[in-house]
C-alpha cells in the first residue's frame, strides 16, 4: 500500500513495521511504525496516516546507541493521540526513561515531538479504551506482581489484581484491549506449566473491567499446560483476543498435552448483555 523506500532514499531498510505485535488506530487510518535497518535497529519512529498515504511524523533514532535501538515493538494508542515504543532496554530500579536517554516503555506524542517514560520494564500488555474514553495501556506490573493500568496521557497507573508467583515462576499473562466498541473492557488469559490450580486466575481466560476495583467475568479455563523448558509449548500460550463488540474471544491450548506439539483453536460466543450485573 505504501513503498517506504521513498520516505528512506539514502537508507537500505529491512524492514517498516510494528514488529509482529501493536495495532492501528480503532479507525484503522493512523499507524506508528518503525523503520529498521539490515542489522534489525530501529533507525526511525513514523506515523503513517492510511487515508493520506504519507507519513505525516517521523522521529530519527540514530543518534542513539545500538542497545537503545533495539525495540521490541511499536503501537498507536487507540485514538491515534501516542505512539508506544517498547524498548528492549531496560531502565534502573526507581527510574524511567527519557526522551533522551529511552527505555522500558516509552509514550511519543503524535508528532513524535517528545517521548516520556511510562514504565521501567516493557512486558506484556496492550492498549485499550476505558469507560470514560481515556486511552490506556493494561499490563504487567514487573516491579509489583500484578496486573496494572496506565493512564496514557498522565502517566498515572494503577495495581488492579496482584499475581502470586509463588507457586510458578514461569506464569504468564497476556492481554488484548481490542474490543474498541465496548470500552471499559480489556480481555486476560493466563498459563503455567502446573495442571493445579492455586488462585482464581490460573490457567484462565477473562474479562477485566478497566477501572480500579473493576469487576471481573471468568469466561474459561484453558485447560492449556505450558512448559517453559519445551519451546514449542509457546504455541499452547492462550494468547486470547477478543473482536470490536466483545461478543467473540479466541484463544489456543493444547489440552494438557505438554510435548506433543498438539494445539487447537476455540471460540467463545458471548451474548451480548454478559457484562449487564445480574438482577
Amino acid at each position: 500500500m505504501h513503498d517506504f523506500a521513498g520516505d528512506f532514499p539514502s537508507q537500505s531498510l529491512a524492514a517498516v513495521w510494528t514488529r509482529y505485535e501493536g495495532s492501528p488506530s480503532a479507525d484503522g487510518r493512523t499507524w506508528g511504525l518503525m523503520a529498521e535497518d539490515t542489522d534489525w535497529l530501529a533507525v526511525a519512529l513514523l506515523v503513517y496516516d492510511l487515508r493520506e498515504d504519507r507519513v505525516i511524523a517521523r522521529r530519527d533514532l540514530t543518534g542513539l546507541s545500538d542497545a537503545e535501538r533495539e525495540i521490541d515493538s511499536v503501537s498507536i494508542s487507540p485514538l491515534g493521540n501516542y505512539l508506544v515504543a517498547y524498548f528492549d532496554a531496560y531502565c534502573e530500579a526507581g527510574e524511567l526513561g527519557s526522551d533522551a536517554t529511552p527505555c522500558g516503555v516509552m509514550v511519543y506524542e503524535r508528532d513524535l515531538s517528545a517521548g516520556r517514560g511510562v514504565v521501567r520494564i516493557s512486558t506484556h500488555s496492550d492498549l485499550a479504551l476505558d469507560a470514560e474514553g481515556r486511552e490506556v495501556m493494561i499490563f504487567d506490573g514487573y516491579d509489583t506482581d500484578s496486573i496494572s493500568l496506565l493512564d496514557l496521557a498522565s502517566g498515572v497507573n494503577w495495581e488492579l489484581w496482584p499475581v502470586d508467583f509463588t507457586h510458578c515462576a514461569g506464569c504468564g499473562t497476556h492481554y488484548s484491549g481490542r474490543a474498541l466498541q465496548r470500552p471499559g473492557w480489556a480481555l486476560i488469559s493466563t498459563h503455567d506449566g502446573d495442571p493445579a490450580s492455586y488462585t482464581w486466575m490460573d490457567d484462565q481466560v477473562f474479562a477485566q473491567e478497566l477501572r480500579p476495583g473493576g469487576r471481573v467475568v471468568r469466561l474459561a479455563h484453558t485447560h492449556s499446560l505450558v512448559d517453559p523448558e519445551q519451546e514449542h509449548d509457546y504455541w499452547a500460550e492462550p494468547h486470547a483476543t477478543v473482536n470490536a463488540d466483545f461478543t467473540r474471544v479466541l484463544f489456543t491450548s493444547n489440552w494438557g498435552r505438554s510435548g506433543t506439539e498438539e494445539v487447537e483453536m476455540y471460540l467463545l460466543e458471548l451474548p451480548p448483555d454478559w457484562a449487564e450485573p445480574a438482577r
